[in-house]
């Protein structure tokens, strides 16, 4: 029996570590989408840092060191730990903070406008956040 005890303690101690999920009821605050028009003379390619944030149930505690994935669209994310350029996986910091660089790559401007649109999601287990930016770039 002492042997059954000592074994749940030790089991329970460790089952908590590494938990990196989380909460169920978690929730991902980021950035408004954005509206934006891009003269002819801006550069091609453009980057936007985005700030996300992973609080409790009631939007009041910041959860740290929590997993949170980044995926984009119509652009990619850079950043030291991007090997994928549609791709990031990595952990809030002590104010349940992550960050993403969107960067896209406007094509020469033409005879008309051009819209162009680029997201990108910041995702939990449990929730999600989607950044949409909408670019229009104007004719020469």
């Amino acid at each position: 029996m002492r042997k059954a005890i000592i074994l749940l303690v030790l089991f329970l101690g460790m089952s908590g570590c590494g938990d990196d999920i989380a909460p169920h009821d978690a929730q991902v605050i980021g950035p408004l989408d954005a509206t934006i028009t891009v003269p002819p003379s801006d550069p091609r390619t453009q980057s936007f840092i985005l700030d996300f944030q992973v609080l409790d149930k009631a939007g009041i505690v910041a959860l740290p060191e929590v997993d949170i994935e980044f995926f984009s669209s119509g652009g990619v994310l850079t950043g030291a730990a991007t090997t994928n350029p549609t791709y990031l996986k990595t952990k809030t910091d002590p104010r349940g903070s992550a960050r993403a660089i969107f960067s896209i790559t406007f094509p020469a401007c033409g005879t008309a406008d051009q819209a162009i649109t680029g997201n990108v999601t910041g995702t939990l287990v449990v929730a999600n956040h989607v950044w949409t930016g909408t670019f229009t770039v104007k004719q020469c």
